[in-house]
């Protein structure tokens, strides 16, 4: 990583423009308003958070992490469902440390498990997970958009 110091802080809504940016490099294009209008949201909830990466002055990373609990086992489920950093800044332990905090969210929140989804064609980010220990699953993913 970069010798510039690394801070994890959780998103504000004032951080809408950055955390849109940041989801349109990752393929999710979003406006600042609607963006806005969920960190709002989000802010109030207690089982999930949108942590931001930020380094000599600007935000360049961001991880969104959410836990479920569950009635089949015990402690919840952490879930990851946005893990992005700039793209020139790929490569240097942001992510990594995005990780560790969703991770650290997670268990303090009582989940025993991390779940994330990445897409088929996201092989960076495959090789990127299993390299901080998330195993590859062979189960189906179904998904019903309503």
């Amino acid at each position: 990583m970069t010798q510039t110091a690394l801070l994890i802080r959780p998103a504000r809504v004032d951080d809408a423009t950055v955390v849109a940016q940041l989801l349109g490099e990752l393929g999710y294009p979003q406006q600042p308003a609607l963006i806005q209008l969920r960190l709002l949201t989000l802010s109030d909830l207690r089982d999930g958070a949108i942590l931001l990466a930020w380094m000599a002055g600007r935000v360049v990373g961001l991880v969104g992490v959410h836990c479920i609990p569950v009635l089949h086992t015990e402690g919840g489920l952490g879930k990851i469902t946005a893990l992005v950093v700039e793209a020139p800044l790929r490569g240097q332990g942001i992510g990594q440390r995005l990780l560790t905090a969703a991770e650290q969210f997670a268990r303090q929140a009582g989940c025993c498990r991390m779940e994330v989804i990445s897409g088929n064609g996201r092989s960076d980010a495959h090789r990127f997970y299993q390299r901080e220990g998330y195993d590859p699953t062979d189960q189906t993913r179904f998904i019903k958009t309503f």
